[in-house]
């Protein structure tokens, strides 16, 4: 979660940034910082992911998960940011989609279960074995 509330605190900035005087340099140095952010992020992001389903169906739950999510986010990534573009016509326009996903991303970590606080009961003590 701190590397998700990171990318949103330096996402918007960084934009600003480099729309002010862009340059080869000041992209590169952007991409770095988010890119380590989105790295703390998306490291232990599939185990939280696969933590969040019942053994039995944990590689179904995964795969629509994140198929879904990649499916409405990216896939429709363009299309809302080049309407953004053109609406409040400024290059700082696709901030903030972004900032938008951040901040779903930041519930969606806060709702997750945590394997470490909270218990979550056995697949055998739920089944017929003795």
């Amino acid at each position: 979660m701190a590397f998700t509330l990171a990318f949103f605190v330096m996402v918007y900035p960084l934009y600003v940034w480099v729309a002010a005087a862009p340059s080869i340099e000041r992209l590169l140095v952007m991409q770095m910082l988010l890119c380590g952010a989105i790295g703390g992020f998306f490291g232990p992001g599939p185990t939280a992911l696969a933590e969040q389903f019942p053994i039995e169906v944990r590689s179904t739950g995964v795969s629509v998960a994140y198929n879904v999510t990649v499916m409405l986010f990216g896939g429709f990534a363009p299309l809302i940011v080049t309407w953004l573009s053109k609406v409040m016509a400024t290059p700082v326009a696709p901030a903030f989609y972004v900032l938008l996903t951040s901040v779903l991303s930041l519930l969606g970590t806060y709702c997750m279960y945590d394997a470490v606080r909270d218990e979550k009961p056995d697949a055998v003590s739920l089944g017929g074995e003795s």
